[in-house]
């Protein structure tokens, strides 16, 4: 990829993310995961009910749901909103990107995957949204959206994930070269 195009590109989420904050709010993805989650726990037991002593009308038996006035709760009984359509045009869009760029190239989409590097991306995916669940946002709520917003937890979250993802990506581009 040429220079230029990263320089486009970088222009263009820069231009994105300013809307998205002028117009709504901060991008973030990882608390949609949450949200997922809770919706599932909910088909087999009611976890989120209404309740008017919550500034968001929802509460629920966990207390990680009922943070900011229940703000969470409500996203779970009420899930069709900003960031679950974030997450699915963020998939689609990734998904989208991939075919457009492999019939550009001209190249065929048959990358076959062992179980083994199947096992690995699942078990290193869960651990990724676990980690950002933890360190209260994603990679693009913290680093990008909590950037451009000068959080300090933000600078701190960017940092770590550098120190930790240089030498993990060298020691397993060393291990494939092997």
């Amino acid at each position: 990829m040429k220079y230029s195009s990263y320089k486009k590109g970088g222009v263009l989420l820069g231009l994105v993310f300013f809307i998205s904050v002028f117009l709504y709010k901060p991008i973030g993805i990882s608390t949609q995961f949450s949200v997922i989650g809770g919706m599932i726990q909910n088909l087999f037991t009611t976890v989120v009910y209404e309740d008017q002593n919550n500034k968001s009308g929802y509460g629920s038996t966990f207390e990680y749901y009922n943070k900011d006035g229940g703000k969470l709760a409500k996203s779970i009984a009420k899930p069709l909103n900003y960031g679950i359509i974030f997450l699915i045009f963020t998939i689609i869009g990734g998904v989208g990107t991939t075919i457009l760029l492999n019939k550009k190239s001209k190249q065929s989409i048959s990358v076959k995957f062992s179980k083994k590097q199947l096992t690995i991306a699942f078990i290193a995916g869960f651990l990724l949204v676990f980690g950002a669940r933890v360190a209260g946002g994603c990679t693009s709520g913290h680093m990008i959206s909590g950037l451009m917003q000068g959080g300090i937890g933000s600078y701190i979250f960017t940092i770590v994930v550098f120190m930790v993802s240089i030498p993990v990506a060298l020691l397993t581009q060393a291990r494939e070269v092997k």
